[in-house]
């Protein structure tokens, strides 16, 4: 018999092919058409720290309309009365060229949307937020919370920095879809009552805990594991709470090793 797709998978690959298919057509993007005949009128600054500290800067053109469809940041900078309509440049801070190059081609080229993986998503994510890119920040959300409901047992020690690090973007940028998935990641993964490291083997480290906590510290406790429900909401918001989780699952499976 063959083997058959775990249905979740099917839903979830159904629905970002559908918001696919909803937000970008299958002609060819604006900025394409445009290429073909005037030059783009748009100047792009993107500014940065590089590792040595120092501030950097790089430009790029753009088509302002294609720009204002697609991030309402640009679209409002460039209406009537703003600066940037006289000065047609746009300004990024805290914008890698990496970044803005893959936040463009996501939003561009519908193969690169469709293959988008969960790490290339937590690369873009604060970008679109910050400036107001609506299609491409739903995108990640999908995506992100896709990488939340894959069902995993023994999970990677990359799996879990990938988790961690997507739940901790689903707290601070309010990524609602995200957000209702990362409560059942928590459920599964935080589950002390029922964790056993011979079918589990990996845990959050300490640092991958801290990630966790404004998360863990601001859901409705009913939906958190148990073990964490039996916490006051003072002990629950405590900035040792990553440490108390941490040494609890330690604890555990030291346990399990030395019987």
């Amino acid at each position: 018999m063959a083997t058959q797709a775990h249905p979740s998978k099917k839903v979830r690959s159904c629905e970002r092919e559908n918001y696919i298919n909803l937000t970008m057509t299958t002609q060819s993007p604006p900025s394409k058409k445009l290429r073909s005949c005037d030059e783009p009128d748009l100047k792009i600054i993107v500014k940065y720290i590089d590792g040595a500290g120092k501030p950097l800067q790089k430009e790029y053109k753009e088509y302002a309309v294609v720009l204002a469809r697609l991030s309402n940041f640009v679209d409002t900078a460039l209406a009537s009365g703003m600066k940037e309509e006289a000065t047609r440049e746009i300004v990024f801070e805290d914008t890698t060229p990496a970044v803005f190059e893959l936040a463009r081609k996501i939003e561009d080229d519908v193969s690169v949307s469709r293959s988008l993986s969960p790490s290339d998503a937590l690369q873009v994510v604060s970008f679109y937020h910050k400036y107001d890119f609506p299609n491409g920040l739903k995108l990640c959300d999908i995506v992100l919370s896709d990488c939340m409901s894959q069902p995993s047992e023994q999970k990677t020690e990359e799996e879990l920095e990938l988790l961690s690090s997507a739940i901790a973007a689903a707290e601070e940028l309010d990524l609602v879809k995200s957000k209702s998935s990362a409560v059942a990641c928590i459920h599964a993964s935080l589950d002390l009552d029922n964790y056993n490291p011979l079918k589990t083997g990996r845990i959050f480290t300490l640092e991958q805990m801290k990630k966790l906590h404004p998360f863990i510290k601001n859901a409705n406790p009913i939906l958190l594991p148990p073990f964490l429900q039996r916490l006051s909401d003072d002990e629950r918001k405590s900035a040792l709470l990553p440490r108390y989780a941490f040494d609890r699952f330690t604890d555990n499976q030291n346990y399990y090793k030395y019987y």
